[in-house]
Parts: C-alpha cells; sequence; structure tokens
C-alpha cells in the first residue's frame, strides 16, 4: 500500500471541492413529459397573440386544479428604422418597435379566475417548458 501526503494547499483546495459539491442542487429537471432536458431552459418573456374564443379560465375538478390553454402565436418585438418602417419610408408616427409573429405557436395556460379574452398578452415560458398567461390569483 502506497501513502499519499497532502500539503495544507492541497488539502484547502480539495475541502473547497468538497464542499461545492456537497452546495450543489441534485434535483433533476423534469419536464412536463417525464423527459429530462439536455439543459434547464431559461425562462423568457413573450407576447402572445391570443386566439378567438379567449384562454378559458383556471377550473377545479375533483379537488385538482386545471387551468385553461389556448394555442397561441408567439411573437417577439422587432426594431424599425428611424423613419418610423422597416423599409425605410417615412410615416412620421414615430415607432421605433414592432411586433413581428416568430412563426411558431405554443399551448399557454391561463392559471387565473378570469378569461384571456384580449389580442395580446404577456406570457412566459418557466424552466420546465410550460408556457403561462401572467397574472396569478396567488397569494
Amino acid at each position: 500500500m502506497k501513502l499519499h501526503f497532502l500539503t495544507e494547499d492541497d488539502a484547502a483546495v480539495l475541502r473547497q471541492i468538497i464542499t461545492d459539491h456537497r452546495r450543489r442542487n441534485r434535483t433533476k429537471e423534469v419536464m412536463r413529459d417525464g423527459s429530462i432536458p439536455n439543459k434547464v431552459l431559461t425562462p423568457e418573456t413573450y407576447v402572445a397573440g391570443i386566439p378567438d374564443g379567449g384562454i378559458p379560465i383556471l377550473r377545479v375538478y375533483d379537488g385538482d386544479p386545471i387551468p385553461g390553454s389556448a394555442v397561441c402565436t408567439i411573437y417577439r418585438l422587432r426594431p424599425v428604422s428611424e423613419t418610423g418602417t422597416s423599409s425605410g419610408s417615412s410615416t412620421g408616427t414615430g415607432v421605433t418597435e414592432r411586433l413581428e409573429a416568430t412563426y411558431f405557436n405554443q399551448t399557454v395556460y391561463n392559471v387565473s379566475t378570469t378569461l384571456i379574452s384580449v389580442d395580446y398578452k404577456i406570457v412566459w415560458r418557466d424552466k420546465y417548458g410550460d408556457w403561462f398567461t401572467e397574472g396569478c390569483p396567488c397569494p
């Protein structure tokens, strides 16, 4: 058997590695479909075009909260030229940004008890990949 000795500096580095390892969050992120993503998604905020009929309210069935949902078109803000249009011709409106469709649709959940019936609404994607409207009846 061969013995190995550590210097005080080596021992301090090893202690720090062990401390850092013990502090790590060992909870695995699980997507709603049960899969484990290769990377954790960063929560992000978007604008959604709300379909005709809106997004239904949160309801309770057999004691379980069931959020309303609808498939929405996701938009992003797109800068326009200083003259007010993306083509460069002046409109004199002073508009500096416009909504541009991203050409993807997402199921957006409504966790409030208010029907979402506006044309556009702020939505966010959480770290699990689910999309929600803003506003929560949470205390």
